[in-house]
């Protein structure tokens, strides 16, 4: 929306019930967020002005400043909040991280494409396509850009290409820039800690308390209890299950190969039995969904053929 010059059509001091008028659209437009954290973006004690600007495109947007800083955008349809709200309310729009180097690339006028994004499973957030996102670096955790979504989080996920966001308002652009406003500053921030990874972390670390003094309470005998096997006894079970499993993916990955199934869910299925068969042993276990998608089944595709996990009842 900044990206090229616009013009200052009018600027107008919001009175008390303006600003009531204003908090009350932000808890509709985002009722996630209280009423307390919402006024940290328009204090109750605070100057705020509405400027109604002419972007370079013909429309019209306003854009609402607290004591010299630009807080919300105003498109007409929706209140969108700036780089400069999100610092002081970070949740109030989903947040996806991308690779630093992009960054430059996007205030240079680049959309953002979905190979840019940090897609891990485990701290991406949900959204739908069309909504509100913010975007930080994955060094530094204060909001850089917002913009809408052009494809769902799901979609994001396994997207190796295609543009994902359209870019409303970047750090560094002409709204940024403006003269009437203070000096704005990204400032630094650090990525949150990724409760799940904690606690597998400590799970591996499998810590053992031992007690000094033996317990005076007779232990009860425990039902199923594992027995150590020694290592010089081999469990021929186990090596004749494991020879099952073996030859069942060999047999249905050598049928499917004389006829490559023509719908998408044979496809794939085939394709995962390829790489099962020719990588099963070698591959590190777990596998990230995207990773095994992108670098797995699509290579094994035949060349006369296309997998699309969007076409399939997966």
């Amino acid at each position: 929306m900044f990206a090229k010059p616009y013009k200052l059509k009018s600027t107008n001091t919001l009175k008390n019930s303006e600003k009531k008028h204003l908090i009350q659209r932000l808890e509709k437009g985002f009722p996630s967020v209280n009423e307390e954290k919402l006024k940290e973006i328009v204090p109750n004690k605070s100057t705020c002005n509405l400027m109604k600007l002419v972007l370079h495109s013909g429309e019209t947007a306003g854009v609402y400043a607290v004591d010299g800083v630009p807080m919300i955008i105003d498109t007409g349809e929706t209140l969108v909040p700036t780089v400069c709200a999100l610092w002081k309310v970070p949740d109030l729009i989903p947040t996806i991280v991308i690779h630093s180097p992009v960054l430059s690339k996007v205030q240079g006028g680049v959309p953002l494409y979905a190979p840019g994004v940090v897609t891990d499973p485990t701290t991406f957030p949900r959204f739908n396509k069309g909504s509100l996102l913010a975007v930080c670096t994955d060094d530094n955790a204060a909001a850089a850009i917002v913009g809408r979504a052009m494809m769902s989080s799901g979609n994001l996920l396994i997207a190796s290409m295609g543009t994902c966001l359209e870019v409303l308002h970047v750090i560094g652009d002409n709204l940024c820039k403006e003269l009437k406003f203070n000096k704005i500053e990204r400032p630094k921030l650090q990525l949150g800690l990724n409760i799940n990874s904690v606690i597998q972390d400590m799970a591996q670390l499998n810590l053992q308390v031992k007690e000094e003094w033996p317990s005076l309470v007779p232990e009860a005998p425990v039902v199923n209890e594992p027995r150590l096997i020694p290592d010089n006894v081999t469990d021929n079970k186990v090596i004749e299950e494991t020879q099952n499993l073996e030859d069942t993916i060999a047999t249905e990955c050598s049928d499917t190969e004389e006829g490559i199934p023509s719908d998408m869910d044979g496809l794939l299925r085939w394709c995962l039995l390829s790489f099962l068969k020719i990588h099963g042993k070698d591959v590190e276990l777990p596998l990230k969904t995207n990773l095994l998608y992108k670098n797995y089944l699509m290579s094994l595709c035949p060349p006369d053929r296309t997998i699309d996990v969007k076409k399939s009842s997966f």
